[in-house]
């Protein structure tokens, strides 16, 4: 398959995962529910496989900052796909979406501080990760889950339509 229809797929994907995790953050969740976990995992996979088309495009500008915030992000999305776990007393899910946040925030510095994409765009994942900070530090759910989700997932959905619309060699 052709470079640029691998990248415009994953860009798909992106917008699509993205887009669904800005729908699933105003569904309540519910335990033990398996036509979400199906949602949630249909969410992660494709935000998984849109990172890897992101980062790919932006890899040679983005540098050893952008590397380890995609590795990180890579990490955290792949370990939330499926049901939520809790093993050996460790919530996967909730140490999943902090690597994918924390690394999602790197790899937005990243491409702000060199200069990749919109700087709008790159902010997004940043704020996303300050804003849930903030939640969790006050205990805040709206602000520590819902806000956060919304803006992880719109940072995506900006990045994949940039990808599809920018000028070859532009992003």
């Amino acid at each position: 398959m052709p470079h640029h229809r691998l990248l415009r797929f994953s860009a798909f994907l992106a917008i699509l995962g993205g887009g669904a995790r800005v729908i699933f953050s105003y569904i309540p969740w519910g335990p033990e529910s398996p036509r979400l976990e199906a949602l949630y995992a249909f969410e992660d996979i494709a935000m998984l496989f849109g990172l890897i088309g992101i980062y790919l495009k932006s890899a040679d500008r983005t540098g050893w900052l952008g590397l380890i915030g995609f590795a990180l992000a890579a990490a955290g999305l792949a370990s939330i796909v499926g049901p939520d776990a809790l093993m050996f007393g460790i919530e996967f899910y909730l140490i999943g979406g902090t690597l994918a946040m924390i690394g999602l925030a790197l790899l937005g510095i990243a491409r702000l501080k060199n200069s990749v994409g919109p700087k709008g765009i790159a902010l997004i994942w940043p704020s996303a990760l300050a804003v849930g900070t903030l939640g969790t530090l006050t205990m805040n759910p709206l602000l520590g889950f819902m806000i956060p989700g919304v803006l992880f997932g719109v940072g995506f959905v900006a990045i994949g339509l940039h990808l599809i619309y920018a000028k070859q060699g532009a992003l």
